[in-house]
């Protein structure tokens, strides 16, 4: 088959960039012709005011990208239009385009975005379900709030946006969800949404990591992803505080990997609190973190808000390295609390992570063909298996 991958790039990579390069490596595996169509959000940082305008416009109404892709389907004799990411670039333009040229469109959900204009379904510190059901498409909470980037305006432009977004789902879109917990939102939420047209797709990690024997790996415990609010970044330095103040001398590590807004205050943080048991590391390779994560007792993922499936997670299950993270959301689902590590109480997230962390080697019995075993799910043969589901259909 020939499939139009579409994609816009964040501005700060992270998982989904991470996932859709996977998907387009397994799907040429698979032996289909992919023709990337790859866009950055980049682009919008040396812009003027009169051409950001000019682009928020483009967004609610992309004609020129409508164009472009029909074009580039046409051209290219696709057979399916692949769409992951189109903020701010694209807006619904992939959806109009295989709808104008009869071409079945697939849309791979890694976030909330047509639930909460936002995206990630948190504000002010805890999980906010206020957009879901209002009319229209949670327009005057999201304004009213300023959720998106704090800014009523873009908030406004996003929630239309919405609105038109989920008027084309439930027309010719295959949605492929990366939970239970993400499918079973949409389908209550979107009205008109065909269960029938909602697929589940794990991330799948591609293919085994590097891994130490578990009882050689370092005293040290590590985290992978953004600093930001909703990571629960805040609370994982409080509670190594804690530890470090329960467990002396004999404190495991904790190495922070990643780079956000919470980026400057992590580093204030471990130097106004004397943390010599915390190394932040900043940015690095994705062969370095696997390297670091096969070394380390666990992954650790505190998040605030539900995630759809964590890329860190998926690559800690690669290294056979245990996961300790929140009991919400698609983090749930990926945890065998007990098997492959820890759930951690969303309201008492601190306290929790004090107490998986200082009772580790007594409360933890590692089994590297239980975390082998539960982790099939996000194997590349996994995805693969899902992927012939999709395309039968």
């Amino acid at each position: 088959m020939n499939i139009l991958v579409v994609h816009c790039r964040y501005r700060i990579s992270g998982g989904e960039d991470r996932v859709v390069a996977g998907d387009i490596r397994l799907l040429r595996e698979m032996g289909h012709r992919v023709i990337p169509y790859m866009m950055s959000n980049s682009i919008l940082d040396g812009m003027g005011t009169a051409a950001r305008i000019k682009s928020v416009a483009g967004y609610l109404y992309p004609s020129r990208q409508r164009r472009e892709l029909m074009r580039i389907a046409e051209q290219n004799s696709a057979d399916v239009i692949w769409v992951h990411n189109t903020l701010w670039i694209g807006g619904t333009a992939p959806y109009e385009a295989g709808r104008l040229c009869n071409i079945p469109v697939i849309q791979t959900v890694h976030n909330f975005r047509f639930l909460c204009p936002n995206g990630i379904c948190y504000r002010k510190g805890r999980i906010c379900r206020d957009c879901m059901g209002s009319f229209p498409c949670g327009l005057h909470n999201s304004v009213l709030h300023g959720c998106y980037r704090h800014s009523r305006l873009l908030s406004a432009v996003i929630a239309l946006n919405i609105k038109k977004l989920r008027r084309e789902l439930t027309q010719n879109v295959k949605l492929v969800c990366v939970s239970e917990h993400q499918r079973r939102m949409l389908l209550e939420h979107i009205r008109g949404l065909n269960p029938r047209m909602v697929y589940i797709k794990r991330n799948g990690y591609g293919k085994e990591g590097p891994s130490s024997p578990y009882g050689e790996r370092k005293n040290r415990f590590i985290y992978a992803g953004r600093l930001t609010e909703s990571k629960g970044i805040r609370e994982l330095l409080e509670a190594w505080k804690e530890i470090c103040g329960k467990m002396g001398e004999t404190a495991p590590e904790l190495l922070i990997c990643g780079a956000g807004e919470l980026s400057e205050y992590t580093e204030g943080y471990i130097r106004d609190n004397g943390l010599d048991k915390v190394r932040y590391a900043g940015e690095l390779p994705g062969r370095e973190i696997l390297e670091l994560m096969g070394d380390s007792k666990a992954l650790i993922y505190p998040t605030r808000w539900y995630e759809g499936e964590p890329v860190a997670i998926t690559e800690a299950y690669s290294c056979k390295t245990p996961v300790i993270g929140t009991d919400i959301g698609g983090v749930s689902e990926m945890i065998s609390d007990g098997l492959t590590g820890r759930l951690l109480s969303y309201d008492d997230m601190i306290s929790d992570i004090v107490d998986a962390v200082t009772g580790w080697e007594d409360g933890f019995s590692y089994e590297a063909d239980g975390i082998s075993g539960f982790s099939e799910r996000f194997s590349k043969e996994s995805s693969i298996k899902a992927i012939k589901a999709i395309f039968e259909q």
